[in-house]
Parts: C-alpha cells; sequence; structure tokens
C-alpha cells in the first residue's frame, strides 16, 4: 500500500503497510510519515501511522488508536488528522510524543479530512461540528445536520486573498463562493449547481 518513485523506477519500502490502507504521507527532514487505516508497517505493530526513515518502519508511541486522513508538517511537528477519539481526532506528533491540540474537534460521526499549514496557523477541513468546543464555520468545516456535508472553507486571512468555500450537501444542490479576507469579507457566490 506505499511505494517509492525515483524518476524510473518504483521501488518497495521494506514489506510495506498491511492491512488496510494509506491515506495520507508527509515528509519531516529524512523521514517519511504515512497515514491512514492500518495496524502492521513492515513487521512493526502500529495504529494508523508510522515513520520510515529509509530503511525501517517505526510506531509513533502508541498512535492515534484510529485512522489517519491527513497530515502536515510545520518546522518538525506533524500535524494529524483522521477518526480517532483519542485527542479529539486531531493531533501533534514533536518527533517524541503526541500533544492535544486544545480540546480537538468533534461532534457525532466527526472526522478530519484535510489539514494545510501556513505560516503559524493550522487549517483543518472535516467533518464535524465544534472546534476547540466553539461552533466552526469558517477558518475550519461544519456540519449542521449530521451526516451531511455542508460546509467546508479553507484559505489565508489576509487582504488580496481570495478563500473558496463549498457548501452544500451531496447529491443535492451545492454553491461555491469566495472572499477577499476571512475576518472582514463577505461571501460572494462563484456558482451555483
Amino acid at each position: 500500500y506505499v511505494a517509492k518513485w525515483d524518476g524510473t523506477n518504483w521501488s518497495a519500502l521494506g514489506s510495506g503497510i498491511y492491512p488496510g490502507a494509506v491515506y495520507a504521507l508527509a515528509v519531516v527532514g529524512n523521514s517519511l510519515y504515512a497515514g491512514g487505516q492500518f495496524s502492521l508497517a513492515g513487521e512493526t505493530p502500529v495504529s494508523g501511522i508510522a515513520k520510515w526513515d529509509g530503511a525501517n518502519w517505526f510506531a509513533l508511541g502508541a498512535g492515534v488508536g484510529g485512522y489517519v486522513s491527513a497530515l502536515a508538517v510545520a518546522g518538525n511537528d506533524l500535524y494529524v488528522g483522521g477518526t480517532f477519539g483519542t485527542m479529539n481526532h486531531i493531533a501533534k506528533w514533536d518527533g517524541s510524543n503526541w500533544f492535544a491540540l486544545g480540546s480537538g474537534v468533534g461532534y457525532f460521526s466527526s472526522s478530519v479530512y484535510a489539514l494545510a499549514v501556513s505560516r503559524s496557523d493550522l487549517y483543518v477541513g472535516g467533518r464535524f461540528a465544534l472546534a476547540g468546543g466553539e461552533t466552526s464555520d469558517y477558518a475550519a468545516g461544519a456540519v449542521v445536520n449530521p451526516g451531511d456535508w455542508l460546509t467546508i472553507r479553507a484559505g489565508v486571512p489576509g487582504p488580496n486573498t481570495n478563500l473558496l468555500t463549498y457548501v452544500g450537501v451531496p447529491n443535492n444542490q451545492y454553491v461555491i463562493q469566495f472572499a477577499t479576507n476571512l475576518t472582514t469579507s463577505p461571501w460572494f457566490n462563484l456558482a451555483t449547481n
């Protein structure tokens, strides 16, 4: 479930990752991190996330206890999002230890599907109604009715920056909107389907 392309050939990373699937990859320094829904990396027992150092697979402590669908890097820190109850679906790995990000995100069947780092800010997208205990409608994602996607907004706040959002429910009407500033600008429709 994971491989390397060197520009000419494909090669395996040890005996790979199994059983399950890899959903996200990120590089910190010279190490590759793989997140997904799996319990073994090579012969090493893991819990949804593992590190490849170029020769061997390693567990990241006790892992996250669920599956990982998003990874993002800021300096030497690895941010991890997914569907796991420990640390409420989002956490930080500093190379040695796991850290919760406040009270995390969550509500009903929550999950984090996307992470992005800009400067010192971490943007989170997914299926959740709360972020840090507050209703989240802007720089993260929000679900108003359990089971339905309603809002994903992403971008970098500030002047001269376009921010995009998708508002809708799968298989139903959706709207693509934009704004020029996350904190002061109104949202304008680009398209409707």
